[in-house]
């Protein structure tokens, strides 16, 4: 990567983060299959979403410590926001 890209890669990790998080806690809370495009469009983002649920807080950290754990570093909150997400999908049934 170079010193730009790198640069640009924890804003891009933190809103896909927040993007993931926003879109597995809407589909716990609104019905998405009571209109047929919204449940057409979960169907098609679910399996992406789901992947990066779990693959992000694995690149979140990875970074993390490749920054040496700076509190104002965004990889953390990616991190915690991916770990927040993960408990409430797994806790909230």
């Amino acid at each position: 990567m170079t010193k730009q890209q790198f640069s640009k890669a924890p804003s891009i990790i933190f809103k896909v983060s927040i993007a993931v998080c926003g879109f597995w806690i809407l589909s716990q809370l609104v019905n998405v299959y009571r209109f047929a495009v919204v449940g057409a469009l979960f169907e098609i983002l679910w399996l992406p979403m789901f992947a990066l649920l779990y693959a992000l807080p694995v690149v979140s950290f990875i970074f993390l410590i490749r920054d040496k754990f700076r509190f104002r570093s965004l990889y953390l909150y990616s991190f915690l926001i991916n770990l927040i997400t993960l408990l409430f999908i797994t806790l909230g049934n």
